[in-house]
């Protein structure tokens, strides 16, 4: 396991996207996969005992309407899509341990990021090492100051990257003032 995540998802004809996602991008990488628990406060035997008490009650619903008033829809579909249950499937038929482990673990492939244009924060830059601590100053180009996503730096979802652009902004303006200056660092 690369990272952890709780909170909010989007569903997007695209993909999945949301706080969280931005953050797993950060890590996750074509070829990783992403498990989604729907229920993350409930346990896995209990989830089971849920849906067995579901099917016993509402075993009179077929597949498709099973979900009803638990899941989005969608999800709903998706779920029974992986579990290869026709939606007009009788309620009754239906396996509360399968799906209580489709629910507590969903799997996502990643097969890239989003379109760039809708990105909130790109990652890469100049390297850190080659940049004074001090005043961002370029190691490499005399005269030259870096700021924000200029340099290699990224951060959470959360105002972090928002925090880093302003202070090292603020670093870098002061440095390239001193250095315009004549006065040392």
């Amino acid at each position: 396991m690369l990272a952890t995540e709780r909170g909010e998802l989007l569903f997007r004809d695209y993909g999945v996207s949301g706080i969280m996602v931005l953050d797993l991008s950060r890590v996750a990488r074509p070829g990783s996969t992403i498990s989604l628990d729907f229920f993350p406060d409930v346990d896995a035997l209990a989830m089971e005992g849920f849906l067995a008490e579901r099917i016993r009650t509402l075993g009179w619903r077929s597949a498709g309407t099973f979900f009803n008033g638990m899941l989005h829809t969608r999800i709903g579909q998706a779920v029974l899509r992986v579990a290869e249950v026709s939606s007009d499937t009788p309620g009754t038929s239906l396996d509360a341990l399968a799906l209580a482990r489709l629910l507590k673990d969903f799997r996502l492939a990643v097969t890239g990021t989003g379109d760039p244009a809708q990105a909130q924060v790109t990652r890469g830059g100049a390297a850190l090492g080659e940049f004074d601590a001090v005043t961002l100053a370029s190691r490499v180009a005399p005269g030259v100051f870096a700021a924000g996503e200029v340099l290699d730096v990224d951060g959470r979802c959360g105002g972090f990257n928002l925090h880093w652009a302003w202070a090292s902004g603020i670093v870098a303006g002061r440095g390239a003032a001193a250095h315009a200056a004549g006065i040392p660092a």
